[in-house]
């Protein structure tokens, strides 16, 4: 354990590819859609999701980016409490 806990804290960078599957309605078939995930530690991200990414989310320090091409939309978050939020609740505006 201790030697799986040492390598994994000597982990700086990685990258993934992921597909998540969401049941939108009961009788509606899932929906699968592709994605790529990298990180850099401490606090660098990328996560895009679809081939031509319709969703893009950028960790870079104390912000997140949220862009989302098709729709011409873009935002700035800070990093604190997204985690807390958890999902996309976790981008809605701050007050």
């Amino acid at each position: 354990v201790k030697t799986c806990t040492a390598r994994q804290d000597a982990c700086r960078r990685g990258q993934a590819d992921f597909t998540p599957t969401r049941a939108p309605r009961p009788l509606r078939p899932p929906v699968s859609i592709p994605g790529h995930l990298w990180f850099t530690a401490p606090d660098q991200l990328r996560w895009e999701l679809g081939q031509t990414a319709k969703t893009i989310v950028i960790r870079n320090g104390s912000r997140y980016f949220l862009i989302q091409p098709a729709k011409k939309k873009a935002g700035i978050f800070p990093a604190a409490g997204i985690g807390e939020n958890g999902g996309e609740r976790g981008f809605a505006p701050q007050t």
